[in-house]
């Protein structure tokens, strides 16, 4: 197709406002059992139903279909912790990126338990599935303690997540891992998607860029014009870091051409609920600089520095820290922690890789469409995987940060919960020990009841403090290079 007049959107910063955590987990309904056709979404206060005579949702049939919760959990105390989830057909438990219970066929109501250690007012990523299409429809989930009688789990100790996004990158290969991940993805129902860059990975102009990026992505996409669909109309969903093959098409004006992104479309900021997201250009063709020092470093730590956000998100393609075997890309070792940064999220080297740097996480997301080989081994690094392809999903309150990095059979490689900075507007916590906060002394304020969305707002600015770990846990098979 052949480049279209565009007419750009005004892109306007929006007041920031206090988020209030609800009580309860995000739930989803679908008319299918694979989690696909007519969904309904809304806030499940706790997991007790009977839809024996009765709809689970609007426009779903309480005899074939599929659920999904997923939220945050506070333990009571420091102890080992049974759930018990009693349901009819298949169900899966995760806690803190943990499969528990993995019951995935049709069968007859069963009460199936599993244990694991938890730690007093730590918040813990849940998630539960659920699928039924032959037995009446029921499931319940309970919890016990060696001190503690088992029964259903309170509201109390559930906090459902306001924003909810996808994160993939170096995935434009027009091929079937595209597709997979590109399909989980739309499974997830996010509320936006991002990328670390390399958003094409085959040299072209506009078609093959639309080829890669819009055949896959387009519903995200604003103000788009490409051939794959209608787009995601005036209101863009789909946010991009530039990478070197970006840069390659054109000196970057394919890229800049088809997307509408704030500031100078090469770096920007966008605000997503609980997140604040900085996009660098991390290409040394940047024309205002790649160095700390730079005009472009400059104005995402202004940026970051002013942001009342309780979580700062950097992204940048080339990582500065790696064990790919491109190598460590030193120019991008900017004080981001020191600016307010959490957690930086990068791309470049096909595979999946969480390191320790500066005291924050530093993640390389880099296989959304293809895998290679790792090289030397980085002494900071802590996670590794490269067996198959994937993508993140993060999912953020008031009070935790989840990134969850999932192959695209569904299987969870990496999960890791980051606490608030304090200082931040959304921090009503005493300020913890270093490195570990604690969950909200009280119960949640409700908040509307529409789900995932209701906070999402785009580009307000933002800064703060380093992140606080909550909890993380990584497949055992991913702890070195599959």
């Amino acid at each position: 197709m052949s480049q279209a007049v565009r007419v750009r959107a005004v892109i306007e910063p929006l007041e920031a406002r206090r988020l209030l955590a609800t009580s309860g987990l995000n739930a989803a309904y679908f008319s299918n059992t694979d989690f696909t056709g007519t969904t309904s979404s809304r806030i499940d206060k706790t997991i007790n139903f009977n839809w024996s005579s009765t709809s689970p949702a609007s426009g779903v049939s309480n005899t074939t279909f599929s659920a999904r919760w997923n939220g945050l959990v506070k333990p009571y105390t420091s102890e080992n912790y049974t759930f018990a989830l009693r349901h009819n057909d298949g169900a899966r438990l995760w806690v803190n990126g943990k499969l528990l219970i993995d019951s995935w066929s049709a069968k007859g109501s069963a009460t199936r338990r599993a244990s694991i250690a938890l730690s007093a007012n730590r918040l813990y990523d849940i998630r539960l599935e659920h699928f039924t299409q032959t037995n009446a429809p029921g499931i319940a989930l309970s919890w016990s303690t060696p001190t503690r009688a088992e029964g259903v789990i309170p509201s109390t100790r559930f906090y459902a997540y306001d924003t909810r996004g996808a994160n993939v990158g170096d995935f434009g290969y027009d091929n079937s891992k595209e597709y997979d991940v590109s399909q989980m993805i739309k499974r997830w129902k996010p509320d936006y998607v991002t990328t670390v860059g390399d958003n094409t990975q085959i040299d072209g102009g506009w078609s093959t860029f639309d080829r890669v990026v819009g055949k896959y992505y387009q519903q995200y996409i604003g103000n788009y014009q490409g051939s794959y669909g209608p787009g995601a109309g005036s209101t863009n969903r789909f946010f991009p870091a530039a990478g070197n093959h970006d840069w390659d098409s054109s000196n970057l004006k394919t890229y800049r051409d088809y997307f509408t992104l704030p500031n100078n479309e090469r770096y920007y900021d966008v605000r997503k609920g609980s997140i604040h997201f900085f996009f660098t250009s991390s290409d040394k063709r940047e024309p205002d600089g790649t160095s700390s020092a730079s005009t472009q470093a400059q104005w995402i730590k202004s940026r970051m520095q002013a942001s009342t956000a309780p979580f700062k998100v950097v992204i940048m393609h080339h990582p500065p820290y790696t064990s790919g075997t491109m190598g460590d890309n030193t120019w991008m070792r900017w004080p981001v922690r020191d600016w307010g940064a959490d957690v930086v999220l990068t791309g470049h080297e096909h595979l999946y890789e969480r390191l320790s740097a500066d005291g924050i996480p530093y993640i390389t997301n880099g296989a959304g469409g293809q895998t290679v080989s790792f090289g030397s081994t980085d002494s900071r690094s802590i996670v590794r995987s490269n067996s198959d392809v994937g993508a993140m999903l993060i999912s953020a309150n008031e009070y935790a940060m989840t990134l969850q990095y999932q192959h695209r059979s569904g299987r969870v490689v990496d999960t890791i919960t980051l606490g608030p900075s304090p200082g931040t507007s959304a921090f009503t916590m005493s300020a913890p020990a270093a490195k570990m906060a604690t969950a909200p002394a009280t119960a949640p304020v409700t908040a509307p009841k529409t789900q995932f969305s209701a906070f999402s707002n785009t580009a307000v600015m933002g800064p703060l403090p380093s992140a606080s770990f909550l909890a993380d846990d990584r497949d055992d098979d991913a702890a070195t290079a599959a």
